[in-house]
């Protein structure tokens, strides 16, 4: 008798929960169990600012920012009510023009008088 394919995933908080999202959408016959010693999100992601910047040192982790920034975008599109919200910042270039950094070009920077 074939079982169907099981995947457990340890840890609730936001890697954890993510993985098993994605694996569920992924691969829907999947049987996934998520297991944590606390309550989901409990532990260290709850106590995270969760903040995410979009911006880069190499061109790896900006190829890696852009994704997320999308994947982000996506999900509180697709679940308005989940806690995730926009968060401006202001950065500062000494040249006025575009700062460095390896800051993304959806970041689009928006010129303050002085």
């Amino acid at each position: 008798m074939a079982h169907p394919a099981t995947a457990i995933i340890v840890g609730a908080g936001i890697i954890g929960c993510l993985v098993a999202r994605e694996l569920a959408a992924r691969h829907p016959g999947l049987s996934i169990t998520v297991l944590d010693q606390d309550g989901i999100g409990t532990g260290a992601s709850r106590r995270s600012a969760g903040v995410h910047l979009p911006r880069g040192a190499t061109p790896r982790t900006r190829q890696m920012t852009a994704y997320s920034h999308d994947y982000y975008r996506r999900l509180r599109h697709t679940d308005p009510d989940l806690p995730i919200y926009p968060f401006p910042a202001t950065v500062v270039s000494a040249d006025g023009d575009r700062p460095g950094g390896g800051y993304l070009e959806l970041t689009g920077p928006t010129r303050v008088s002085q």
